[in-house]
């Protein structure tokens, strides 16, 4: 988040093809098991070849439903869960078809309830290798250990299971109420 605080912007790259099990439709939360994975279910039909753009949501289960449940029971004790219940609540229930608008409109909510301003920018064409931005498409991944070191934070659950590092940045908003490494 820091490399996108310092250029102002984040284009996301929105004719790769779909990748299975990275965290274009997982991310992984903290719950009073420990890590708990969300993962929203894509429908399958030319996944190999569509770009993301074109990736649609299955809704043949309730996942929007667990997942809030999940989120909810997660993070309900967590110090600022309150400030942001609702505004989280509204972008996760919005009518979306495809990933990659549901995968932007929690980016616009969590950018503006952490109080960062980026301009929110796509590709317009597949770039194996993107001029005057780093490429941080595959730099995270959840079966993977990434080059950076993320401060260590108050959890809710941190007694039970010690601190748990690389989960969603809705775990340091609940926690923190922030992920804006400048407050």
């Amino acid at each position: 988040m820091q490399q996108c605080i310092q250029s102002g912007r984040i284009v996301i790259e929105s004719y790769e093809h779909f990748i299975k099990q990275t965290y274009r439709n997982r991310c992984h939360i903290y719950n009073s098991n420990g890590l708990l994975p969300l993962i929203i279910p894509v429908e399958h039909t030319n996944i190999a070849t569509a770009p993301i753009r074109d990736i649609q949501i299955s809704f043949g289960e309730q996942w929007k439903k667990n997942h809030w449940k999940s989120i909810y029971s997660s993070y309900k004790n967590a110090a600022f869960f309150d400030f942001l219940e609702d505004d989280l609540h509204k972008a996760f229930f919005q009518n979306t078809k495809f990933l990659l608008e549901f995968n932007t409109i929690l980016l616009q909510t969590v950018l503006k309830l952490s109080r960062i301003e980026l301009a929110i920018g796509f590709s317009t064409e597949y770039e194996s290798q993107p001029d005057n931005l780093p490429d941080l498409r595959n730099v995270f991944h959840p079966k993977k250990k990434h080059p950076y070191s993320l401060p260590v934070y108050h959890q809710v659950f941190a007694d039970k299971h010690g601190f748990i590092s690389d989960l969603s940045c809705l775990d340091a908003l609940a926690n923190e109420g922030t992920v804006n490494p400048q407050t």
